[in-house]
């Protein structure tokens, strides 16, 4: 079970969630992630099986990144584990460009239906080592880095807890998606079930270069995240 206090604690857990969680039901097809079965935080949280890869899809991330997810009946839950020997962000307010320093992000929109192939609109949050946040939300008409408009959002709006460990080389937490948030966004159903999604690191290891991973990578060079057509489905049960 993860109650509301153990996602509180999870400022200083930098993810148990290998030891309070159960493995993803998760599907693929050619390769990547299909869907994820996600299921209620009373019965546990679902661990993405599969390292980060390089986002051109050359390699694996040089240091692992876990995240996990559960839901209730407001918010889906992620949670988050960086190994980093250089845990480093000069950032400190509110929708700062954290994408220049080590971040943790997380692209989600509801499951696109009729002839829209992918997600055109999704929040963007994104998580310093130094628990601070990045939100927005995102139009992308052109499904890749270019024609992209965003509106900040509120980050107190995204309840969400980080904390960093230098001698142990790690940091983590958890952030919550509400639904009423998600409810921006076209194609959202109250009570829906069906969403999208990607996980994203910028991380810059210690003596050497920045590196930009990704849970499903998408191949493009150089790095960009905005590619909605390799967003994966989550699957709340």
């Amino acid at each position: 079970m993860i109650t509301r206090t153990l996602a509180c604690a999870c400022a200083v857990l930098l993810l148990a969630a290998s030891s309070l969680s159960q493995g993803a039901a998760c599907h693929s097809l050619d390769g990547r992630a299909d869907y994820v079965s996600v299921p209620a935080c009373v019965s546990g949280a679902a661990t993405l099986p599969n390292p980060f890869s390089l986002s051109d899809c050359t390699g694996i991330a040089a240091q692992a990144t876990q995240v996990s997810l559960c839901h209730t009946e407001y918010a889906i839950s992620v949670y988050f584990s960086c190994t980093d020997n250089n845990i480093q962000s000069p950032y400190s307010q509110c929708n700062d460009p954290l994408f220049n320093s080590d971040v943790f992000e997380l692209f989600i929109a509801p499951q696109p239906l009729g002839s829209d192939p992918v997600a055109q609109h999704y929040i963007e949050l994104e998580l310093s080592p130094f628990d601070v946040m990045f939100a927005a939300n995102v139009t992308n008409p052109n499904a890749t880095c270019s024609g992209i408009s965003s509106n900040y959002l509120n980050c107190t709006s995204f309840p969400h807890a980080v904390t960093y460990n230098r001698e142990q080389q790690n940091w983590g937490g958890y952030v919550d998606v509400p639904f009423s948030e998600l409810s921006i966004l076209p194609y959202y159903t109250p009570g829906g079930t069906s969403y999208v999604v990607n996980f994203f690191r910028i991380d810059t290891p210690l003596h050497a270069a920045k590196e930009y991973s990704s849970y499903v990578c998408d191949g493009a060079s150089p790095a960009c995240f905005h590619m909605p057509a390799y967003f994966f489905a989550l699957q709340l049960v």
